[in-house]
């Protein structure tokens, strides 16, 4: 379903989801720097009848379409004639290639999937790595899920410098969610129409690798996702879409994660049946956040407060995990709590451990701990 939050009449007497279902997409060819389809796509129109104060959502974006009625109007023949993109002129549904790795991208994979107005005809993730003590062969958590269903999958060790073996038709769009390799111009400029990317924040805040835990770092209270319309500049491109949504007091990056997930999935399909205006950023007001290490985890209640400590424990657990002495931190709480032991902090502030694991131990209560561990 769309994450819209109400649906005004985008023509009379038709409700929203009426036309949502009933929609095509629209675009004039935008010839730029010799490239007969355009860098970056189409150059896409906006439709009269569409009032996007009604939409409930802050679209900004690229693609634009135009009523289907049964009855076919003078305008729309002229605009066939004139070369207009529609997906009466097309052999079939909006086809898509579709490039992500983490679980976060697989609520998006699966909408575009489950939706027949679109097509994946491919899906691109990053090769199967070792993991564990054992250093099993695993594959990446997008690439389970295309297999169930049913897509094709390919895995370049290095997309920029292998992508143009790879055999691809060019799709109308390429999307990107959570992929975690920067693609280059000529990927880019591969889709007939336009590059989208699902980034888990409201740019320009938080542009980078890591704006989930980022976000729950610097102890935000809201944050969301975005549609951006892709730039060769990292999470720099125009803003097609956003969604914003409150971070809960107690939250952790695994719950924050799989929210925002959805929220984008359900956006990013809205978005690609939207007629939009992209919105460029403002770039002065963007913010940075880096990919992660194992030192990020490191803390030491001698220099640093209980909430820093606990921000830490939601925002970088399961990974990079939050490591005090030999023992990793798995839960915390800023008040007293059952089964907690008391961690002195600086500033005189007390963290309660509610979990933590001991070098070579299972994970255990902080109550336990405190029976066969001394604590401060």
């Amino acid at each position: 379903m769309c994450v819209q939050k109400t649906h005004g009449p985008l023509h009379s007497g038709e409700s929203g989801d009426e036309h949502r279902c009933r929609c095509e997409v629209r675009a004039h060819p935008h010839p730029r720097d010799g490239d007969h389809l355009g860098s970056f796509g189409w150059n896409l129109p906006r439709v009269r009848g569409y009032d996007p104060a009604n939409s409930g959502c802050e679209h900004f974006g690229a693609v634009g379409h135009a009523r289907q009625d049964s009855k076919e109007t003078d305008d729309s023949k002229e605009n066939e004639e004139e070369g207009v993109y529609t997906t009466r002129a097309m052999p079939g549904p909006v086809s898509l290639l579709f490039c992500g790795t983490s679980t976060f991208a697989i609520p998006s994979l699966e909408e575009l999937t489950e939706d027949g107005r679109f097509a994946v005809k491919a899906v691109i993730t990053q090769p199967d790595k070792p993991v564990g003590r054992h250093r099993s062969l695993t594959p990446p958590p997008v690439k389970v899920a295309a297999e169930r269903l049913g897509l094709v999958v390919l895995q370049p060790q290095r997309i920029n410098d292998s992508f143009a073996t790879l055999g691809l038709d060019r799709p109308d769009f390429l999307v990107v969610a959570s992929y975690g390799q920067i693609l280059k111009k000529h990927i880019l400029s591969f889709p007939r129409i336009a590059p989208v990317n699902v980034h888990a924040s409201l740019l320009p805040k938080l542009r980078g690798a890591s704006p989930v835990q980022n976000a729950i770092l610097e102890g935000l209270t809201e944050t969301g996702v975005t549609i951006q319309r892709m730039a060769e500049e990292l999470d720099a491109g125009p803003i097609l879409a956003q969604q914003r949504r409150a971070i809960d007091p107690r939250e952790t990056f695994t719950s924050l994660l799989d929210k925002l997930a959805l929220l984008g999935a359900e956006l990013l399909r809205s978005t690609l049946l939207q007629p939009l205006n992209a919105a460029e950023q403002d770039h002065n007001r963007a913010t940075y956040c880096r990919k992660l290490s194992r030192a990020d985890g490191f803390v030491n209640p001698a220099t640093m407060t209980a909430e820093e400590i606990d921000r830490r424990v939601r925002a970088l657990t399961p990974w990079p995990g939050v490591t005090w002495d030999d023992r990793k931190i798995l839960e915390t709480a800023l008040a007293p709590a059952k089964d907690a032991f008391p961690l002195p902090c600086r500033g005189g502030t007390v963290l309660y451990v509610t979990r933590i694991q001991a070098s070579g131990r299972k994970p255990m209560t902080g109550a336990e701990f405190s029976r066969g561990h001394r604590t401060p």
